[in-house]
């Protein structure tokens, strides 16, 4: 959706813009390090995770029904320290839903690869393979949906703000990417991926992509907080897998070494 003038009026515009301009430019630059790649293959995998909450208790709390969020509460016994909901099995009945909600999915075509509890008392996770960035975007937005009307048909309500208290810590959703190139036999190559069996060229362009992806999280910090910059986000407390508001990049022993 555009103007006469070409501005963009929605989200999905400009991703594909932005998707355009990756594609194009990496393309010229593989050229330019001599590979021939037919095509680039922008991948990304999504981890919803979500709060479940009886419908009856959720009608009584104004927070939950207006900011989608706990507003007030009571710190558990002993924090998270022991993460005892995260490494338990899921409850019975979250996981008759669960399985009903991805047998709805299958249906319409949407493969899941993981589901589990996740690290916030009450909240779980769906994880759906990874595919094409912008089908995957498209897709998630249908789980969102999904998971709010079947569970709503089984008396509970989904709450899909990653914050639900103090030193109670979630998060919302994770976003698992990476460039591939197409060869001229038709297979794909992750370029954020330490290839296997000594190729010096996919290893120099592994190391290249890294770099480039690290020079760009230093030159555009701004850009990159702007486009998360909801209110979820702005109000993190830190801890467990929801960290206060930075923007920090690591690789790892075994990658920093090779860099």
């Amino acid at each position: 959706m555009v103007t006469h003038h070409g501005e963009a009026l929605d989200d999905k515009t400009v991703f594909r813009r932005a998707e355009a301009a990756l594609r194009r430019n990496a393309l010229e630059l593989l050229e330019q390090c001599g590979v021939k790649a037919k095509d680039i293959f922008l991948a990304l995998g999504l981890e919803q995770e979500f709060f479940v909450v009886p419908t009856k208790a959720y009608l009584k709390r104004n927070d939950l029904r207006y900011a989608g969020r706990t507003m007030l509460g009571q710190v558990g016994a002993k924090h998270q320290q022991f993460s005892d909901h995260y490494y338990a099995k899921i409850p019975y009945e979250i996981e008759e839903i669960l399985r009903e909600v991805e047998n709805e999915m299958l249906e319409i075509g949407i493969p899941l690869k993981t589901k589990h509890n996740e690290v916030a008392n009450n909240q779980f996770e769906f994880a759906c393979i990874y595919e094409d960035a912008g089908r995957s975007i498209d897709r998630n937005l249908f789980i969102m949906e999904l998971l709010r009307e079947t569970f709503k048909r089984h008396g509970y309500t989904v709450l899909l703000h990653e914050k639900p208290f103090r030193e109670l810590n979630g998060s919302g959703k994770h976003a698992n990417y990476s460039i591939n190139y197409v060869t001229e036999d038709k297979k794909l190559k992750n370029l954020f991926s330490v290839p296997k069996g000594g190729d010096a060229v996919d290893l120099q362009l592994f190391k290249l992509f890294i770099l480039l992806t690290l020079s760009s999280l230093k030159r555009n910090n701004a850009l990159y907080f702007a486009s998360i910059a909801v209110p979820g986000n702005e109000i993190r407390l830190g801890g467990h897998e929801a960290p206060p508001k930075i923007i920090s990049a690591y690789l790892g022993a075994t990658i920093d070494a090779i860099i």
